[in-house]
């Protein structure tokens, strides 16, 4: 059976490399966003780790990222599950281009996402934390967790069987381990620009705040502590 997703829970977050494998320790790391090569079971970790500890060493020397130059840098994502069984993949097939063979994911049910985090300030003054990296790749300052509020699954088009919460799933534990986790080392982001106190809801760490000053954002701003 498809499932329909439903609108998100968010939670948005600035920490270390260090406290970011930290927080996800123990957790499996998957694709589920696009096609795998057909012997593909899970990612190593290793490789969503070290592109988050490329991007935040930029980031930390006041780096203005672009995109058609640092596309591949800013493309930090992965899924997270505790039970592999649940992250099916379709049967394997060839594509046309005879490129080899792939799969397609399947899964029983959503897995938290990790991707990055862009904050931007707009005309009114408002930070939105909504933009996308493709659009601002300069204001990426962080991730950001998603996972669905709601499940609608079908048997057919239009056809919906039974609709869930997501906190009733599995993978919404996940979710809220790697969230309890972050909140412990971090406090909420408060920017401080020309006097004024802004709170986007996103959390910092401690020592990720020493370096967000650093940040392109924060220069090209004038964020006060």
């Amino acid at each position: 059976m498809k499932y329909y997703l439903k609108g998100w829970n968010t939670f948005r977050f600035i920490i270390t490399p260090k406290e970011l494998r930290q927080a996800l320790q123990g957790f499996c790391h998957v694709i589920s966003t696009t096609r795998v090569p057909a012997d593909y079971r899970e990612s190593n970790p290793d490789d969503f780790f070290n592109k988050y500890e490329g991007l935040y060493e930029k980031l930390r020397t006041g780096y203005k990222f672009e995109w058609e130059r640092d596309w591949a840098m800013l493309n930090v994502s992965s899924d997270f599950s505790n039970d592999l069984s649940k992250c099916d993949y379709g049967e394997v097939f060839k594509t046309s281009s005879n490129e080899g063979f792939f799969k397609t994911a399947m899964f029983k049910e959503p897995c938290a996402h990790i991707g990055v985090l862009v904050l931007y300030k707009n005309d009114d003054g408002t930070i939105l934390t909504n933009c996308g990296y493709t659009q601002f790749p300069e204001f990426v300052v962080g991730l950001q967790m998603i996972y669905p509020r709601k499940i609608l699954f079908y048997s057919a088009p239009l056809v919906i069987e039974c609709e869930k919460l997501c906190d009733e799933m599995g993978h919404f534990d996940v979710y809220k381990i790697i969230q309890d986790r972050i909140k412990k080392i971090t406090k909420p982001l408060v920017l401080n620009i020309r006097e004024k106190a802004h709170r986007p809801n996103v959390r910092i760490s401690a020592d990720a705040k020493l370096d967000f000053q650093n940040f392109y954002f924060a220069r090209h701003l004038e964020v006060s502590q």
